[in-house]
């Protein structure tokens, strides 16, 4: 399937990344086969996704040059290099899927509530009930719908940029990769510092959202990981009752893998 061709100055950056030990490189060229075989098929399977394609934006546009920079110079590059290339590969591509799916999501949702406030506006008459007023007169008030929660959700969204996020069943879904922490229960990232700066000022907003911090992995990383999340958002004066962490030790999260943190905002 034909890819869209980066920018040049999109390539250097990610060649950059991809290729920092290139002057250490190994003197038997490694040829890792299986690896770029199986990040070109799920390239494929992203562009084959109509959601994806029509979506993917600028995120799809760097997993096509991280991939492309990475199958250039495969050969060239030593283990450590190379395996760190098809690591930032992968995760540029889950998070192009998931920023496709999260606004295929969001612009669905709008169009669910433009259909809402349609029948709303037509059933607004059954709607009407009459009560006395203290003072004997009448007094006419209207029963608004109930807030849209997953609404709410997606303009929490919109706040947390530069984090993978989505939204689904289980509310408002934030992904924190260990590339967020830094070593042990020592804090956070630069990168992992402005992802739950975004989130506590969104959910500063909406008093009524609640906190699930979820551990996946054996205890150590992954636990201490969910602490310095508890921790930051209480610091940010997220009140400690709508805040809950859980370990899921021998569990897996859909589309990542074992050692991170999810962080589920519900309504």
């Amino acid at each position: 399937m034909k890819r869209p061709a980066a920018s040049e100055a999109a390539r250097h950056a990610l060649l950059f990344a991809l290729v920092t030990g290139l002057g250490a490189c190994a003197a038997t060229p490694h040829v890792p086969r299986a690896e770029i075989v199986r990040l070109q098929q799920e390239q494929d399977r992203l562009h084959a996704d109509p959601r994806v394609a029509a979506n993917g934006g600028a995120e799809l546009a760097d997993a096509d040059a991280a991939l492309a920079t990475l199958e250039a110079h495969a050969r060239s590059l030593d283990t450590r290099s190379y395996e760190q290339g098809v690591y930032l590969t992968g995760k540029l591509q889950q998070v192009a899927e998931a920023s496709a799916l999260a606004r295929d999501a969001e612009r669905r949702g709008e169009q669910l509530g433009i259909e809402r406030e349609h029948l709303a506006a037509r059933g607004m008459r059954s709607s009407m009930s009459v009560a006395i007023a203290p003072d004997g007169g009448l007094d006419m008030r209207e029963r608004a719908p109930l807030p849209d929660a997953r609404a709410r959700l997606f303009a929490i969204q919109r706040e947390l940029v530069g984090s993978e996020s989505s939204v689904d069943e289980r509310g408002l879904v934030v992904r924190l990769a260990d590339f967020n922490f830094g070593p042990g229960d020592s804090g956070l990232t630069a990168t992992g510092e402005r992802s739950l700066a975004n989130l506590a000022r969104a959910l500063d907003g909406e008093p009524q959202a609640e906190v699930s911090i979820v551990a996946y992995g054996d205890p150590g990383a992954p636990r201490a990981h969910a602490q310095v999340v508890r921790r930051y958002l209480d610091a940010h004066g997220i009140d400690a009752a709508r805040v809950a962490v859980h370990e899921a030790r021998h569990d897996m999260p859909p589309g990542g893998a074992r050692g991170e943190v999810l962080v589920v905002v519900r309504e």
